[in-house]
């Protein structure tokens, strides 16, 4: 849980509404496939669905910023740093906008690529 005090009030965030919010936004971006487990037994087996969009977002942090790991498959061919940059940009911007937090590191992890 992450507390933040604004203007209006005081707000509780679960680290599964940002591991998902995280998740939404690498996932809409283009040459994502699909989110990767960041445990790793289950990094062997399969690829998650868009349906648990934290299962591959781990998200830490204090009530002054947040970190955010973030394991993706990519598509054959794509260029990587372009889809990291990406990612980084569009997780940093949701974060630091809808929730008000500041997002400290975002470490993107490419776990594995789709033809």
């Amino acid at each position: 849980m992450i507390t933040t005090t604004n203007e209006y009030g005081t707000v509780v965030l679960s680290d599964e509404f940002l591991a998902d919010l995280a998740g939404y936004a690498a996932t809409n971006c283009f040459g994502v496939v699909g989110m990767a487990s960041s445990n790793t037994a289950d990094r062997i087996f399969s690829a998650v669905n868009r349906k648990r969009l934290s299962k591959g977002v781990k998200v830490r942090g204090t009530n002054e910023a947040v970190d955010v790991d973030i394991h993706i498959i990519v598509s054959y061919g794509t260029n990587i740093t372009a889809i990291v940059n990406s990612i980084a940009h569009r997780v940093r911007y949701l974060m630091e906008d809808m929730c008000g937090f500041k997002v400290r590191d975002i470490n993107t992890f490419v776990d594995g690529m789709k033809a």
